[in-house]
C-alpha cells in the first residue's frame, strides 16, 4: 500500500514539474516575443522611391523620408501617397506580429485570436478588412496597443465597461 501511494505521488510530482517546465518554457517565450515586437519595424516604399515611411508594430509612424521627386507633388497627392505608404506597413507590421504571437502559442489559441485580432482588425487572414487592407487607421495603434508588454505578459484582454475597446494594459 505504501509503495503504491508513493508511485502515486511521484507521478504526481513527474506531472508538476512538466507542467511547471512548460509554463517557464511558455513565459520565455512570450518574453522574447514582447522583444520581437517592441523592436518591430516594417517600411514601405513608394513605386517611384520617393517616399518611404517606417512603422512599429501598432502601426505607428517612426520614420519618414522624401527625396527631392516628392517636392513635385501637390501637398493633397504628397499626403495621399504617404498616407498609402503608411497603410501597406502597417498592414504587413499588424500580420507580422500576429504570426509571431501565434508561432509562441499556437495558430488557434485564444491568446493568438486576440492579438491578431488587435493588430489586424480581423480573426484571421481571410476575415473582412477595412479598404486599407489593415483593419485600424494607419499611424494608430492597435485596439489594446500594448497588448503584449516587455515582460512578456498580456495586458487586459478585457472589453472596457464602455464597450470601446481593452481596459488595461501593464
Amino acid at each position: 500500500m505504501a509503495n503504491e501511494i508513493d508511485d502515486a505521488a511521484s507521478r504526481a510530482h513527474a506531472h508538476i514539474d512538466g507542467w511547471v517546465r512548460q509554463a517557464q518554457e511558455r513565459a520565455e517565450a512570450s518574453q522574447r516575443l514582447a522583444k520581437q515586437v517592441e523592436s518591430l519595424r516594417e517600411t514601405e516604399v513608394s513605386r517611384d522611391r520617393a517616399i518611404s515611411v517606417t512603422v512599429d508594430a501598432a502601426g505607428r509612424l517612426v520614420d519618414l523620408k522624401l527625396r527631392e521627386p516628392a517636392m513635385d507633388f501637390t501637398p493633397g497627392d504628397l499626403a495621399a501617397a504617404i498616407m498609402r505608404a503608411v497603410q501597406k506597413a502597417s498592414a504587413r507590421a499588424g500580420e507580422k506580429t500576429a504570426q509571431m504571437a501565434a508561432d509562441v502559442w499556437g495558430e488557434d489559441s485564444a491568446v493568438a485570436q486576440r492579438v491578431r485580432q488587435a493588430y489586424t482588425g480581423g480573426e484571421d487572414e481571410g476575415a473582412s478588412q477595412s479598404q486599407s487592407g489593415s483593419g485600424r487607421r494607419p499611424g494608430t495603434a492597435p485596439r489594446g496597443a500594448g497588448l503584449i508588454d516587455p515582460t512578456g505578459s498580456l495586458g487586459s484582454l478585457r472589453q472596457g465597461d464602455d464597450g470601446r475597446g481593452f481596459r488595461g494594459g501593464w
